[in-house]
């Protein structure tokens, strides 16, 4: 996760990302059945189901660049974002 992220297990199991210097939050779209989530690098893994004596496993790697110009150019990128004439956020057309 970097050491300005981390993982974060709410109480009805949806995972979420902290950024520690803005304290934004990001909820993703997945839940854990056990509150418990292992965080290495930009990995993220968890159980999603409990199946008899087997866990299912989810295995996310999140591919979103850390640093804010990085991140600034990634959206751009993937998105049809706009740039606001204040410089902070995005808009769409």
């Amino acid at each position: 996760m970097g050491a300005d992220y981390v993982a974060s297990v709410g109480p009805s199991g949806v995972v979420s990302v902290i950024d520690l210097e803005t304290g934004g939050i990001i909820t993703l779209r997945a839940t854990t059945v056990t509150g418990g989530v292992v965080a290495s690098g930009d990995r993220l893994m968890f159980a999603t189901a409990i199946v008899g004596m087997r866990s299912r496993l989810e295995d996310l790697e999140l591919r979103v660049p850390h640093g804010a110009a990085a991140l600034q150019r990634w959206l751009r990128e993937i998105t049809n974002a706009q740039p606001p004439d204040g410089g902070q956020g995005g808009g769409w057309p």
